[in-house]
């Protein structure tokens, strides 16, 4: 396990509310020098202890619904366990998937463009893994929120200053450079205008652009809302704190005894994702903490503050990550409109 000291998690909490920063602009908060800011992230990524950093892009506003899958699996074996997670990670449609353990053993992310494709997976899936698939859980993702590792610095509540939305209406229409920087967004978080720029000259069909002409498409995506920042992935099985999902199901769907749950759970510090569901689960609340047992009074505190609310609820472990990738998602939908290869 990758152990945090406590510059560690100054830095982190700093690079989670500004994924893009650079070395410079993170120093002041981490409390050190630049070059210092530069050698702990580098040895973070060496390390493995961040898996990722990850643009945050409504890719439900271009068409690529978001499902959530988790499947409950009979006694599998470490070598049918291999299989099914390889399987799923070579399905390009597939852009996330962990091992859990709980009430299921794996859970992944499926971005589908039309109901007959997302038949056709499932379809294919049952038709290889049936036998190995005891229970499966199924849920559209309809809101996301991103928070911010205000834990690690060891504050129980927090300033809603930190929260991302990723649930607006974005503005304009796309074109191929566009793509080529979301799709580079989607692979790396806190990739340079320097390097996009470099790719973009890979593209006969696509412009070549300065640096500084890059900088002002990012800052525009920013502003219409197709670049709602980015969020870094810790790795949880190399960090010293928990990653647990909470999936609830509430009493309501709406109205002010919601909202004060959901604001609850915002200014709670070990709260790093919000997401609105639709299916088996209303919502899912994803948690950094000290064990599992921090996880399920996080619930019952819930619960005393907010009575009415919580009708059921299923805690899962995120024990590591097998794959977090929806780079390939950006190029289908700019592959579809006919702007890129």
């Amino acid at each position: 396990m990758g152990h945090f000291d406590k510059s560690d998690r100054r830095l982190l909490y700093a690079l989670s509310l500004r994924p893009e920063a650079t070395a410079v602009e993170l120093d002041r908060e981490a409390r050190l020098s630049p070059d210092q800011v530069r050698y702990r992230l580098g040895k973070y990524q060496s390390d493995g202890r961040i898996f990722m950093v990850l643009g945050l892009i409504p890719l439900e506003r271009l068409g690529a619904e978001h499902y959530y899958l988790r499947l409950r699996l009979r006694s599998a074996s470490v070598t049918q366990m291999q299989a099914l997670t390889a399987y799923l990670a070579a399905q390009e449609s597939v852009t996330w998937i962990a091992r859990l353990q709980g009430m299921y053993d794996l859970g992944f992310s499926l971005r589908c463009f039309s109901r007959i494709e997302l038949r056709d997976f499932i379809d294919a899936l049952l038709e290889n893994y049936s036998s190995l698939i005891l229970e499966r859980s199924f849920n559209l993702y309809a809101g996301l929120e991103y928070l911010g590792f205000e834990f690690l610095t060891a504050k129980r509540k927090r300033t809603l200053r930190t929260s991302k939305r990723v649930d607006g209406e974005p503005k304009g229409t796309l074109d191929a450079v566009d793509y080529v920087i979301l799709e580079m967004f989607a692979k790396n978080g806190r990739v340079s205008n320097a390097d996009i720029a470099r790719e973009l000259e890979k593209y006969e069909q696509v412009p070549s652009l300065s640096r500084e002409a890059v900088a002002y498409r990012v800052q525009q995506l920013r502003k219409e809302n197709w670049l709602a920042g980015s969020w870094v992935i810790l790795n949880p099985a190399m960090c010293d704190h928990l990653y647990c999902k909470v999936c609830i199901r509430v009493e309501t769907p709406s109205g002010d005894v919601l909202e004060k749950f959901l604001n609850d759970c915002r200014e709670d510090t070990r709260v790093i994702f919000l997401f609105r569901l639709i299916g088996e689960w209303d919502y899912e609340i994803d948690l950094l903490v000290d064990s599992m047992e921090e996880a399920s009074l996080f619930v019952m505190e819930m619960t005393e503050r907010n009575p009415r609310i919580m009708r059921d609820y299923s805690i899962s472990l995120v024990s590591s990550l097998e794959k977090s990738d929806y780079s390939q998602t950006v190029r289908r939908i700019a592959r579809n409109k006919g702007l890129l290869p």
